[in-house]
């Protein structure tokens, strides 16, 4: 029993981390999100920037937006997976904070 009530006590600790990590994963997905909508725009304007001569300049303007999008695609592929992995700790989480519950180690579900 003792083991089942430290278990819950860490299991409301990491609930609290896990609240946490979720306001930093939104941070990040947001910035994902700006970093896209800015390579896009770079993209347009190296179009033009081509479209005016200036192929060197729109190439490596170009290179460096795709290499934008693909840094935000992976931030957001990321967040999805921390996203997935905190599911699966908030599912133990009930089930820890549930079997407390039965033998009286905390009175309330987390």
């Amino acid at each position: 029993m003792a083991a089942l009530r430290d278990q819950a006590g860490a299991t409301l600790r990491d609930v609290r981390l896990v609240l946490a990590a979720e306001e930093r994963l939104d941070e990040v997905h947001d910035a994902a999100a700006q970093a896209r909508t800015a390579a896009r725009h770079a993209l347009s304007q190296a179009e033009a920037a081509a479209r005016l001569g200036a192929d060197e300049a729109a190439e490596r303007a170009r290179a460096a937006a795709r290499a934008a999008i693909e840094v935000a695609d992976v931030a957001d592929a990321a967040v999805l997976a921390a996203v997935e992995a905190m599911v699966t700790v908030e599912d133990a989480t009930d089930k820890v904070t549930a079997a407390a519950a039965q033998i009286g180690c905390v009175s309330e579900p987390v």
